[in-house]
């Protein structure tokens, strides 16, 4: 995966402030479900890499406006899980582009990129994650461990990738390897996927 990510370029710091001086004010941002290397063009709509790649652009570009207009910083950003489609699935696994590694390598590029460019206007960028179940190495839910998730090389490839990036941290705030938590201004927030949760009130509690 080392050599992989010194194949692509590594993005070049830049910074330009939304705001002239510190505002103690933060946005909130998450990135979930992006099931990079599925691709299918049917009745009901289309989706591939591609379109991942522009999807995430607008994005990025709404998160920037909202704290333009609301002369905001700093922002929080959740990777939520399901950042590859896996193949767990027979039907997954026959509109999937890309096997599991180049899914990998690209999901975790895309969201680098996604970073990156949250770090060229915002003061701090605070990432946390947590895996999702599409990402995880056993076909069979009931045998996968819960550890086991390849959705967790994307924060460890994204903070190799953007090393220089001062204004990045990249946040190890884990309750366990499902659960983040992690705090916006005195705060505490908790971020999980939800394959886990089969009862929200009992998740809750």
């Amino acid at each position: 995966f080392k050599e992989d990510i010194t194949r692509y370029n590594k993005p070049t710091p830049h910074f330009r402030p939304l705001a002239e001086a510190d505002t103690n004010r933060a946005i909130y941002a998450m990135l979930s479900d992006v099931h990079y290397g599925l691709t299918f063009s049917n009745r009901c709509g289309e989706y591939n890499s591609e379109i991942a790649r522009k999807r995430l652009r607008k994005y990025v570009s709404k998160i920037i406006e909202v704290a333009k207009q609301q002369n905001i910083d700093t922002c929080y950003l959740s990777l939520m899980g399901d950042m590859i489609s896996g193949n767990i699935h027979t039907s997954i696994r026959i509109e999937n582009r890309e096997n599991l590694v180049e899914q990998v390598i690209g999901a975790s590029e895309l969201v680098a990129d996604f970073i990156a460019a949250l770090a060229g206007y915002f003061r701090k960028v605070y990432v946390n994650s947590v895996p999702g179940n599409h990402s995880r190495v056993d076909i069979n839910a009931d045998d996968a461990m819960r550890k086991e998730k390849l959705d967790s090389l994307v924060p460890w490839y994204c903070k190799t990738k953007l090393e220089y990036y001062d204004n990045v941290v990249f946040e190890d705030t884990q309750i366990d390897d499902t659960i983040a938590q992690f705090c916006i201004l005195g705060r505490n927030y908790i971020a999980i996927h939800g394959d886990y949760d089969k009862n929200l009130q009992k998740s809750a509690q």
